[in-house]
């Protein structure tokens, strides 16, 4: 059916941040929004955040290895939105801007967003990439013998008919599911191979603010990159006015059930944790 956003979530600790990431969507985009929820845990905090921002839940039943469970999740949610257009946006992020660019054009399209100027021959991106060579040999080969554009994976578009997105991302990370980030590093691999499909943004539609290339004026979404949103001083400086307002604006009931499982956030409120 048509276009929309989703967003996922599975356990408690992102509660807080996708409902002020959500309070930020509805600034710039009054479309569908969907919420695929990957546990029961994670339920009473969807409900209450889609219920304020206009959207819908929708359960499934996520990962549950023991670690790295939702970057071995995110790849299968292309074959689980509800929409012909899909955006996704993570939970730990503030809209800013205009996410219009991020919608497919058509339904083979597989927008991607890069992160900062990094790239493949990169120490750090490099190094997990490596990880790869033995159960992706020729893709991993491929994007260490030259310098290709890194992704990120937390704000992404795709088309119903993209076969990029839909059958080779989610094979490619299905190879080694348990490792740190294996959505990122399989999408880092298979990307290139698809050049029809895929449309590659700059980093201002997924802008770190540790890392970020692009000038803050121009940025559309920040993402804070798990708990830096509330661990380093450059995100907690950006983020806490949007988690004032969203208090003051009770976004989500956050009120009452705030921090979630957000440990962080929880000190910071000096409030316990909910797990």
């Amino acid at each position: 059916m048509g276009r929309g956003v989703i967003y996922y979530v599975q356990g408690t600790r992102h509660a807080a941040v996708m409902a002020v990431s959500m309070m930020t969507l509805r600034d710039h985009y009054a479309g569908d929004v969907t919420i695929l929820c990957g546990d029961d845990a994670a339920k009473p905090y969807a409900d209450a955040i889609a219920a304020d921002a206009r959207a819908s839940v929708r359960m499934f039943e996520g990962k549950q290895q023991r670690r790295h469970a939702g970057y071995a999740t995110k790849p299968t949610l292309p074959g689980r939105s509800p929409y012909d257009e899909t955006v996704l946006i993570d939970a730990d992020t503030a809209v800013i801007g205009s996410i219009e660019e991020l919608f497919p054009t058509h339904r083979r399209e597989w927008v991607l967003t890069r992160y900062s100027d990094w790239v493949t021959t990169g120490n750090i991106v490099s190094s997990r990439i490596k990880r790869w060579l033995k159960v992706a040999p020729t893709e991993a080969h491929n994007a260490l013998a030259r310098s290709r554009p890194a992704l990120n994976t937390g704000v992404m578009g795709w088309g119903c008919e993209s076969e990029a997105a839909l059958v080779a991302w989610p094979e490619m990370a299905s190879r080694l599911p348990k490792v740190f980030i294996s959505d990122e590093t399989a999408a880092d691999l298979i990307w290139q191979k698809y050049p029809e499909e895929v449309r590659l943004l700059d980093d201002r539609w997924n802008w770190s603010p540790l890392f970020g290339a692009s000038p803050y004026p121009k940025v559309r979404v920040i993402h804070w990159h798990g708990k830096k949103h509330i661990k380093r001083v450059v995100g907690l400086k950006l983020w806490w006015p949007f988690f004032l307002r969203s208090w003051t604006e009770h976004s989500g009931g956050i009120q009452q059930w705030a921090p979630g499982g957000d440990t962080y956030l929880a000190e910071k409120l000096g409030l316990k944790a909910k797990r």
